[in-house]
């Protein structure tokens, strides 16, 4: 007779077997998975992060480069979209410094597609969805601050006559 081995479940790859290793106390309870040791402080750092299994010299230097490239990435993408949200915030509640604000994030999703961070498509989405957005709200403004509708149709042909008049 085989000794128990536990449960076995499939894992991610679908043709990998993995053993289950139950979590809880010796009653049976379920547990939960523990958190993240330091609350807020997002993907572990470049020494942090579990090594690689590579053994060729030419693929450790990869992936090395790799996650410096992955972490720098990651700021431009986070401050990019800080920029926009910073924009947005300021659109919506119509301050005197939204221009600049929304000045501000073009340059950064500039400078992303400019480093490769997103795609130049990408970039001209964003800033195309920024600027309806603004301009969606700057013509929402109430009737009184808007200019005055068009002049009559009698007062437009009356100035055409006397600018042909000038003419001759």
């Amino acid at each position: 007779m085989l000794p128990d081995r536990g449960r076995v479940r499939r894992g991610p790859d679908r043709g990998c077997l993995l053993r289950s290793v139950p979590r809880g106390d010796a009653d049976g309870v379920a547990r939960p998975p523990e958190p993240p040791s330091a609350p807020g402080a997002g993907s572990p750092s470049l020494e942090q992060r579990e090594s690689h299994v590579a053994n060729i010299k030419s693929q450790i230097k990869r992936n090395r480069q790799n996650e410096r490239r992955r972490l720098k990435n990651k700021a431009v993408r986070s401050e990019m979209r800080t920029r926009t949200k910073t924009a947005v915030g300021a659109i919506e509640t119509g301050t005197d410094e939204s221009a600049e604000a929304i000045r501000a994030a073009v340059r950064r999703i500039d400078r992303a597609a400019a480093q490769g961070v997103i795609h130049k498509n990408q970039a001209a989405n964003r800033k195309s969805r920024l600027m309806r957005r603004a301009a969606r709200a700057g013509s929402e403004e109430p009737e009184s601050t808007k200019p005055a509708a068009s002049k009559s149709a009698a007062t437009k042909s009356g100035a055409t006559k006397k600018a042909a008049a000038a003419k001759k």
